[in-house]
This record gives C-alpha cells, sequence and structure tokens, in this order.
C-alpha cells in the first residue's frame, strides 16, 4: 500500500559556507525486508530527485535483519535501488550510508553470516555508494564520517561502552577538516548530547542520525508537540527525550534525528501492521553561509 511522503525541511548555518549552500537529504530505517514495497521505495527516490541534493546520508538499518541477506533474489532489489538512488538527472550524486544494529549479525552468528554481511557490505558500495564503517567520505565540501556502534551499544546507550567506543577512534574520525563542513552519522542519538560525546564529536557542524522511529508519535500528534520527547523507544523505554527532530548542541551545531522511512518493521511482530498509518519521512536540510 502507498505510504505519504513527509519531507521536513531544515536550514542551518555555517560560516564555512563561502559560495554555493549545501544541500543534503537524510533518511534512516529502510528495514528492508520481504514485505518492502518497491513503489514507496521508488516514490522515495522521485521526491529525492525534486529536492535535487548534493549528497543522499542514510544512516543505518537499512536491512531489517541479516537473515534477508540469504535470498539474494530479494536483496538486488535492494541493491538496484541504492546504485538508482544516487542518479539524479544522469548525475551521479554521492550516496553516504552508515551501519545500524539491524545491518549486523549476532555477535554469536555463525561464520556463514559473517560471510554475508561483509557481501552485503561489498554489494551496496559502487562509484558513488560509500559505505561508511568507521571511516569518511571527503571532498572538496564536506567530510561525512560514518560511526558503527557494537550492536550491543545501539539500544543501550550504555555510557561506558559509549565512552571506550569513542575513546578507540581515529585521530582522523574525531578531528575531521577545520575548512570543510563536517557530518558525522550515528545510527542511534542515544546519549549523544551527553557532554563527554558532545566533546569527543566537537568538530563536527552537523550529527544525523535514527533510531528512534520518531519515537513512535503519531502522526496527528507530532505535529502538535514542540519537543524532542518520543512516546517509546526501540529498547521499550517510555518517553525518551531525544528521539525526534533537530536539537542544538552548540553554536551552529546541531544533531538532526530522522523520523524513519519505516516506522515499525517486520522484526516488531503484528505490529508492524500499524506502520502504514506513519509517513515516510525525509530530511532536506540546506546549509548556508548566508
Amino acid at each position: 500500500m502507498k505510504r505519504k511522503i513527509e519531507v521536513i525541511n531544515h536550514e542551518l548555518y555555517n560560516e564555512k559556507i563561502l559560495n554555493n549552500n549545501i544541500k543534503i537529504v537524510h533518511l534512516s530505517d529502510i528495514h528492508f525486508s520481504s514485505l518492502t514495497n518497491i513503489n514507496n521505495l521508488n516514490n522515495i527516490k522521485d521526491t529525492i530527485n525534486k529536492i535535487k541534493p548534493n549528497y543522499i546520508c542514510i544512516t543505518g538499518d537499512n536491512i531489517d535483519s541479516p537473515k534477508f541477506l540469504e535470498n539474494n533474489k530479494l536483496m538486488d532489489k535492494f541493491y538496484q535501488w541504492i546504485h538508482n538512488l544516487g542518479i539524479i538527472n544522469h548525475n551521479k550524486i554521492p550516496v553516504l550510508i552508515s551501519i545500524g544494529n539491524h545491518d549486523q549479525p549476532n555477535t554469536d552468528n555463525n561464520i556463514k553470516y559473517k560471510i554475508l554481511y561483509n557481501n552485503y557490505l561489498k554489494k551496496l558500495s559502487n562509484s558513488n555508494v560509500h559505505i561508511l564503517d568507521n571511516s569518511y567520505y571527503e571532498d572538496k565540501n564536506v567530510f561525512i564520517s560514518g560511526f558503527t556502534y557494537p550492536k550491543e551499544l545501539v539500544s543501550s546507550g550504555d555510557l561506558v561502552g559509549l565512552k571506550e567506543f569513542y575513546d578507540n577512534l581515529s585521530f582522523k574520525l574525531l578531528n575531521a577538516s577545520k575548512k570543510k563542513i563536517n557530518i558525522a552519522l550515528i545510527h542511534s542519538p542515544i546519549n549523544l548530547t551527553n557532554g563527554y560525546i558532545k566533546d569527543k564529536l566537537k568538530n563536527y557542524d552537523l550529527i544525523l542520525s535514527g533510531h528512534m522511529h520518531n519515537g513512535l508519535i503519531p502522526p496527528f500528534i507530532d505535529k502538535l508537540l514542540k519537543n524532542n520527547y518520543g512516546l517509546i523507544s526501540p529498547n521499550k523505554s517510555f518517553f525518551p527525550k531525544v528521539a525526534r527532530g533537530k536539537i542544538k548542541l552548540d553554536k551552529n551545531r546541531y544533531l538532526i534525528i530522522s523520523g524513519g522511512v519505516t516506522k515499525l518493521s517486520l522484526s516488531s511482530g503484528i505490529f508492524h501492521y500499524a506502520n502504514i498509518i506513519y509517513p515516510i519521512s525525509i530530511e532536506s536540510i540546506v546549509i548556508t553561509g548566508r
């Protein structure tokens, strides 16, 4: 069934922008599965074509479960869609993809799933699709990093574990670029407003996240609430404080949390049927120096 697409517009100021604005489309939580409607994905592509971004950023949970990696025929549809996503008016634009918890096999999975996972990352990549697995993409305008939290840390947001994760990141990932717009793709926003982690990411002008599925706030309430609270988080905690929208971290530094393509995935059991009432969320972000 066709779902409504909601484009959320943001305009951010940054003094590093001297000439042309930078336009970014941000998606998250596609949760591709055997029940994904390809027509909805194609409508997302058509919407992005109209926005005409300079970059497309996807912040994880691209598939719903590693078990779908065994179905080559199904996954080929996803690879083809991702590869076509970055072709706008016959021009290729960079598609930057970070990794979420649903993309990763469990730590106790056998070697087969680890091989399938590595093949999945390779097949997603091509000349303009870049998988940022604790790595970065850089051109003359931007420095964009993708941070891959260990699967067990994504929902728990365990602060001790997260501090250890950031302490072990490379100098280049944390220091980014002094002259370019620095953007971090981090699937889960949990604890990104913590002072220690904010300081670790102080060189990033913009952090893009997903994971929270807009806090599952019903659409008719979403427009009325002018805060970042959600109703329930993926780890089943109620009223998470950092679940949706734009959050100012410091002067001209922001965290933007995508509401996600999928709100209730196949892995949520019978509740996934309620996904139809929620819109597909697309963030359109313009960074300007004016």
